[in-house]
């Protein structure tokens, strides 16, 4: 049976009445017709942008022009800017401190290339003389030389030579004289010849033995002193130095952060400048917020606003969306649209077609891109007392949106209700009729068929879980409702039935009035006490009911 819980369709006859070529009745002739049948879920919502942009200005102050409301801007267009003499005068004093702050980076940098360059000159003149002590105690301790022995022998030897000649010259003159054969004055002569000779031979040993013996323990110690005490200079000038080199390099960061902090300063000075002015993202039209709750009033020039308060929506209609409903017996039939990027792969959204109350010229084709995955019952702000009157109470719904793939931005605005009509599946080769033909009498469904000259009241029956659609290929004009049901028996294929002028039909909503019954013919059926009760299965669902 669920193939005939679908609607019905229909196709309007000629409005017979008069001439013997129907009975009179107040309303129009029907044919029923045969054929395949769309199922069409059909519910209430309201028109919204898909996209809405708030507007804040990035920093604070008064507003110094703002686009009227109403306005459409297009991307770029200036929508609102705030005063800016104070940013001006901060952005003077800030470009001051920059300089500043630059010249003062610019003397401590040229400050620590002149000392590192002393700081070069003297290490390496440290490093000189610490070489050159160096260089001395190891001179010192490398005596004596081979050549200097050499020498000192040399003398020794000479010496001797000189002594033992003199020696010899002495005795021979003495012997003479004992003899006779000289004077007494060249004996004294010879002897201090020969003790001159001896002191110079005593000098020459001293000499030599002091040039074997090298360098004297306080010369040595000396030399060492001095070379310590030069490589102790030049440790002491390297560690000061390195203190006063790390001394310049942090009054040269100090600097450059002074300077990195007054540009920083600057560019926030300059961006909120910038951004002083607040530039339409996209197309939309401007609508104005309430900045001042508790005097209920819209921004204005001279209101002070910041990131805190945004005084300007920019609702985008060129691309709009309706969010409604469907019941839980529907929401298997529609699938939302997915993205690329969606583990399943890009996919479309069932579709629909919505229709806007004030606009009933015109139907938009609408896509599904959005179904609440937790169910709600419908009338969960019903009292449970009003619920169960109106036999509703249980009934879960699901939220859905739908986007409409045409633009319509001349027209279309935010909070417009809207009717959306989900097609489901579709029924072959079906009996259908309209909505309206059905009564509720007798605690069944009837309906009035045109039998010659007369009427007659005919019992039907209908689907299992009739619900409204159109009959596939019937013309409707937009915003016509899908208000027809599938017919199961009672009627055939060119019966005419009886669309009453006024048909009943329950209300299911606590917003929506009863609407009167239906004037009944003279000839009809006695009207069942229990018409007025909860909405037989052919009724078509209103706002707010399951269909």
């Amino acid at each position: 049976m669920l193939a005939l819980a679908a609607a019905t369709a229909y196709i309007r006859g000629p409005k017979l009445h008069g001439e013997g070529q129907a009975p009179p009745g107040s309303g129009d002739w029907l044919d029923v017709q045969q054929g395949d049948f769309e199922v069409i879920c059909e519910e209430q919502g309201e028109l919204h942008p898909l996209q809405v942009t708030s507007l804040a200005s990035p920093t604070t102050g008064n507003l110094a022009f703002i686009v009227p409301e109403g306005v459409v801007v297009k991307k770029g267009d200036k929508v609102f800017s705030l005063e800016t003499a104070q940013l001006e005068d901060r952005q003077r004093q800030l470009h001051d401190e920059l300089a500043s702050a630059q010249l003062n980076l610019a003397q401590q940098q040229q400050s620590r290339e002149l000392s590192l360059k002393q700081f070069a000159v003297d290490l390496s003149a440290q490093k000189d003389t610490t070489s050159l002590a160096q260089l001395k105690e190891e001179d010192m301790l490398s005596h004596p030389q081979p050549v200097d022995k050499d020498d000192a022998a040399n003398i020794l030897n000479q010496a001797q030579v000189n002594l033992d000649a003199a020696t010899t010259s002495y005795t021979i003159v003495r012997d003479l004289a004992e003899k006779g054969f000289d004077s007494g004055s060249d004996v004294r002569s010879k002897e201090v010849a020969m003790k001159i000779a001896g002191v110079a031979r005593e000098r020459a040993q001293i000499s030599d033995d002091k040039l074997l013996a090298g360098a004297l323990p306080i010369d040595r110690a000396k030399g060492a002193l001095s070379r310590e005490s030069s490589a102790l200079d030049l440790s002491v000038l390297e560690l000061n130095q390195k203190d006063q080199t790390e001394d310049f390099n942090l009054q040269v960061k100090m600097a450059e952060h002074a300077v990195a902090a007054a540009q920083h300063k600057l560019d926030r000075c300059n961006q909120d400048l910038e951004r002083s002015v607040v530039r339409a993202p996209h197309d939309g039209v401007v609508v104005l917020r309430i900045v001042d709750d508790r005097l209920n009033k819209k921004a204005e020039v001279g209101d002070r606003v910041g990131p805190w308060r945004s005084p300007v929506d920019l609702p985008n209609y060129a691309k709009m969306k309706v969010r409604t409903q469907v019941p839980e017996s529907f929401v298997q039939q529609l699938a939302p649209r997915r993205s690329a990027d969606s583990t399943l792969g890009a996919a479309a959204g069932s579709r629909a077609f919505v229709s806007v109350k004030t606009l009933p010229d015109k139907e938009y084709p609408a896509e599904t891109i959005w179904i609440d995955g937790w169910a709600h019952d419908r009338n969960e702000k019903l009292a449970d007392a009003d619920a169960k009157a109106q036999g509703m109470a249980g009934v879960q719904i699901f939220p859905v949106e739908v986007e409409l793939l045409e633009s319509d931005t001349e027209r279309l605005r935010d909070g417009f209700q809207a009717t959306v009509d989900f097609p489901g599946q579709t029924l072959k080769n079906v009996l259908s009729m309209p909505l309206a033909a059905i009564q509720r009498r007798d605690g069944g469904s009837f309906v009035q068929v045109a039998a010659g000259s007369a009427t007659e009241w005919r019992k039907i029956e209908l689907g299992a879980q009739p619900q409204t659609g159109r009959r596939v290929g019937a013309p409707h004009a937009p915003g016509q409702r899908a208000n027809e049901v599938v017919v199961v028996s009672g009627v055939s294929v060119g019966e005419r039935v009886l669309i009453q002028a006024e048909a009943p039909q329950a209300a299911t909503s606590k917003d929506e009035k009863k609407p009167a019954k239906a004037s009944t013919p003279a000839n009809a059926a006695p009207a069942d006490p229990n018409a007025g009760s909860p909405p037989a299965p052919g009724d078509r669902p209103r706002k707010g009911s399951k269909p």
